[in-house]
């Protein structure tokens, strides 16, 4: 299970990503976070993907349980119910 609290106004605060998964190291969940504040609450999938993809190539992150697409999508629907 994966789940994720957004905060945002034309762009995104805050994001906290939380669920039943591992990320290996197991701090790289605030780079994910952090690199997401600042992106356009009405980014598309594919552009959150791509900023999360550059994250974990950079930081040599491993995900178990979850990807950078489950992320992108769970964002979005975040966004569009609190809208």
């Amino acid at each position: 299970m994966l789940k994720i609290t957004v905060e945002f106004d034309d762009v995104i605060d805050d994001v906290k990503i939380m669920g039943d998964f591992f990320l290996y190291p197991e701090e790289s969940i605030k780079d994910l976070e952090k690199n997401l504040f600042g992106v356009k609450a009405d980014a598309n999938e594919k552009t959150i993907i791509s900023i999360l993809n550059d994250v974990i190539a950079e930081k040599n992150i491993q995900l178990i349980g979850i990807t950078s697409e489950s992320i992108a999508q769970t964002i979005r629907k975040a966004i569009q119910n609190a809208e």
